[in-house]
C-alpha cells in the first residue's frame, strides 16, 4: 500500500518545482491540485496566499516561497520550544510534589531526574533544586543528561543532601555524586528551578509551639455563644 507523502516531502517537492530551471509549471499545478490544503497548512498560510505566491513570476516566487518557509519553520521552532518548556515545568513540579524528606536528605523520583521531561527545555543550562531550609544544588543540565545514558541500572535511588545530587544502586554499592555548580550571572534566566516545600508537619515542628500574641488573645476572646 503507497503511503501519502509526510508534508515535509511536499514542501521540498514545492520548492524543487518552483526552482526548476526549466520552469516545470505543469508538475507544480498538479502538485497544488492535489495537494493544496496540505502545503498551505504546513507553511502556516491559506490555501488562496499559496497559490498567488505560486502564480508568480519565476525569481519573484522562488524569493516568495523561500520567506514563507524561513517563517513556518521559525513558527514551528516556536511552538516545539514552548511545548518542551511546559513538559519540563511539569516535570519540575511533579518531582517537588513526590520528594519525600529525612533527617538527613530529601529523596527524589530518579526517574524524573534522569527523565527526558526534566532536560526537555534546551534553554535552560541549569536544573536547581531549591529545598526549604537548604542550600540551592544547580546541577548543569547537560550533566544530567549525561548522568541519564550512563546510569542504566534498575534500582537507581535518587536523593539530595549536603554533598549535592547524589545517585546510588545496587544496595548502595555503586554511587555517584553531583556536586552544587555556580550559576553564572549571564545564565540566571536560563535555570530551571524545582522548588520543593518542607512538609506542613515538619514545617510546624520546626517552628516549635505558638508563642502568645495577638493570634492566641484573639482566639481567648472566641465563644461559640
Amino acid at each position: 500500500m503507497r503511503r501519502n507523502p509526510s508534508p515535509r516531502e511536499l514542501v521540498a517537492s514545492l520548492i524543487a518545482y518552483a526552482e526548476s530551471e526549466d520552469g516545470d509549471d505543469q508538475g507544480l499545478r498538479q502538485l497544488l491540485v492535489v495537494f493544496l490544503p496540505v502545503l498551505a497548512e504546513a507553511l502556516k498560510t491559506t490555501p488562496d496566499g499559496l497559490q498567488a505566491i505560486c502564480s508568480l513570476p519565476g525569481e519573484l516566487r522562488r524569493r516568495e516561497l523561500e520567506l514563507l518557509v524561513r517563517s513556518a519553520k521559525e513558527h514551528d521552532q516556536a511552538v516545539h520550544a514552548r511545548a518542551m518548556e511546559g513538559l519540563a515545568i511539569a516535570a519540575a513540579s511533579q518531582l517537588a510534589g513526590l520528594a519525600r524528606w529525612h533527617d538527613d536528605r530529601i529523596d527524589l523520583d530518579s526517574k524524573i531526574v534522569l527523565g527526558k521531561g526534566l532536560h526537555a527545555d534546551r534553554s535552560r543550562k541549569y536544573i536547581r533544586f531549591e529545598a526549604e531550609g537548604a542550600e540551592p544544588v544547580a546541577i548543569r543540565r547537560v550533566k544530567l543528561q549525561e548522568a541519564a545514558k550512563a546510569l542504566r541500572f534498575p534500582d537507581i535511588a535518587c536523593f539530595l543532601d549536603l554533598r549535592g545530587l547524589c545517585f546510588s544502586w545496587r544496595e548502595g554499592r555503586g554511587g555517584l555524586i553531583l556536586s552544587p555548580q555556580s550559576v553564572e550571572r549571564k545564565d540566571r534566566d536560563a535555570v530551571l528551578s524545582v522548588v520543593i516545600a518542607r512538609p506542613l508537619e515538619q514545617a510546624l515542628a520546626r517552628s516549635g509551639p505558638l508563642k502568645s500574641g495577638w493570634l492566641n488573645d484573639a482566639f481567648a476572646h472566641l465563644s461559640p455563644f
